[in-house]
């Protein structure tokens, strides 16, 4: 907390618009409901967990952004990408099912898994973001959740990893990229395993892709990009 304000404070000349990156995470959990960037957010009081501390200062970012802007006349924007992936990704996620393949051919698959989930290519979000900076303010909303309106599962995501492998060697016949380990879910998380979405339903949620589809932005289909981590 403090970084918007301690950014705003060093410019000579305020501008028109702050664009800040959040995140879906933001948004208070477990309304059975598509999340739209209207959303309550999160009460702080109630998060806990591992990632509880990254969305605490996500949320608190947020405010400050509302206020601080409103105090200097500035439109604040606030951005919120769902599942961001893409070469060059730090966050271990489809690197997770590349290395997998690479070093025995297999991946893991949690059979019994009921969990979704929404993703979108890297330079798709910078596009849109890009496309926000060239707006005028008063055509700008408050809050984009940057993701598509398709939800993923963990066999929609497999079969698009199985495509992409496919691209990439023209020669697979389909279904024979890898190989599927069909481990339940409790011995997912008894063993520890990193898979890297969410397992069950009760943890996952849907968000609005409405805004983000707005902006025009031809968001690159789930085997294209992960192909294109292949070519990297």
């Amino acid at each position: 907390q403090g970084d918007i304000s301690g950014i705003l404070c060093q410019l000579n000349n305020p501008p028109d618009k702050y664009i800040f990156i959040s995140t879906v995470d933001v948004y208070e959990k477990g309304s059975g409901a598509a999340l739209e960037e209207s959303s309550a957010l999160a009460d702080l009081k109630n998060l806990s967990g591992e990632a509880a501390g990254y969305i605490r200062g996500k949320v608190l970012l947020e405010h400050e952004l509302k206020d601080e802007c409103s105090k200097r006349g500035i439109k604040g924007v606030s951005v919120r990408p769902a599942i961001l992936y893409g070469p060059g990704n730090y966050a271990p996620r489809e690197s997770v099912y590349f290395e997998w393949i690479e070093k025995a051919g297999q991946i893991i698959h949690p059979q019994d898994s009921d969990g979704y989930f929404q993703m979108l290519y890297v330079s798709d979000a910078a596009r849109g973001i890009l496309k926000l900076c060239e707006m005028p303010s008063d055509a700008l909303n408050e809050a984009y959740n940057f993701c598509t309106d398709e939800v993923l599962t963990y066999d929609s995501f497999e079969g698009a990893l199985d495509e992409a492998y496919r691209m990439h060697d023209p020669g697979l016949e389909p279904g024979k990229a890898f190989e599927k380990i069909n481990v339940s879910v409790n011995s997912v998380i008894n063993q520890g395993i990193p898979l890297p979405f969410p397992l069950m339903k009760a943890e996952s949620e849907v968000y609005s892709g409405r805004l983000f589809c707005k902006l025009n932005i031809d968001a690159t289909p789930l085997a294209a990009g992960l192909g294109r981590c292949l070519d990297k």
